[in-house]
């Protein structure tokens, strides 16, 4: 069942009902089994399902539904019904599949308060609470965090949270976003915030702070709705994608100094590619894996 979503379609949002889960289900096999045999891992996303789809996904007939299926024949919210829904999937795919799930920070909340709670219904269980016992449950998901701009997603609440996890921040890794602080100098149209080369440098701080033995690495997130051509993607990554793949690699300690510059320092796109490619040439060596969204 699909109900509309705030782009003003219906793709992409499936109302958690029964028979919701046995597609999904099926999707799945088919895409694992067919396509991805060997992935240790499978990102089932999730994220903002929920933001402003109450009132046109629950009718008293879904509500009804959802209440008999989430909540043992008791009312429940459409975010608890969501986190019913990604749990049931991350259940299977652990139980049929031996994947390890992925979700993104907003979707996992609801996954985690479960997990915690029936940990502690169990007599002598101990709760989630330390990176080796993350390690060791196959049955917690990956968390990939993307709402540092939430009260409940600022770092230094969610660095606590003991879960593996992606970083990938808005405010550092989100290169639809213009890279520049005076929006003036945009050469094509993009997405509304910043994100500097410096932004993306700085999120090394995250990877040498308290909880960084947490995390499995980072990703940047590059959403195509204004990407028209290879050239805008080009101009939108670089040199961004340098400065991540940076930190990614170095964990989180400073590169060096011509690298820092000719990734950081340049003043517009055109300069700072022209002494990224230079000095790539001439001390590193390597070819940029790209995944767009």
């Amino acid at each position: 069942m699909l109900a509309v979503n705030c782009m003003g379609g219906t793709h992409g949002l499936i109302v958690p009902t029964a028979g919701s889960v046995e597609v999904v289900k099926h999707l799945l096999d088919a895409t694992l089994r067919r396509h991805f045999p060997q992935s240790p891992y499978v990102h089932l996303g999730g994220d903002e399902t929920v933001q402003f789809r109450e009132s046109s996904i629950m009718t008293p007939a879904v509500r009804d539904e959802l209440a008999e299926l989430w909540g043992k024949g008791e009312y429940v919210s459409l975010s608890q019904a969501h986190g019913g829904f990604l749990e049931s999937l991350r259940s299977y795919v652990e139980r049929q599949h031996h994947r390890t799930s992925i979700l993104w920070d907003d979707s996992a909340k609801s996954i985690l308060s479960s997990l915690q709670k029936k940990k502690n219904s169990l007599s002598g269980a101990a709760p989630i609470a330390s990176a080796d016992a993350v390690v060791a449950d196959s049955t917690l998901p990956v968390v990939q965090w993307w709402r540092d701009w939430h009260e409940d997603g600022r770092w230094q609440t969610f660095r606590s949270v003991p879960v593996l996890k992606i970083l990938s921040p808005t405010s550092h890794t989100y290169f639809d976003a213009s890279q520049h602080k005076n929006r003036a100098e945009d050469v094509y149209p993009v997405q509304d915030g910043t994100v500097t080369a410096e932004d993306v440098w700085n999120l090394s701080d995250k990877l040498t702070s308290p909880g960084a033995d947490r995390v499995l690495g980072v990703e940047g997130c590059l959403w195509s709705e204004t990407l028209v051509n290879t050239t805008v993607l080009w101009y939108q990554l670089l040199p961004r994608l340098s400065a991540l793949a940076n930190v990614a690699w170095s964990g989180g300690e400073l590169a060096t100094k011509g690298f820092r510059d000719a990734v950081v320092g340049g003043a517009t796109y055109e300069h700072a590619t022209s002494k990224l490619q230079l000095h790539v040439n001439a001390t590193l060596h390597f070819t940029p894996l790209v995944i767009v969204h």
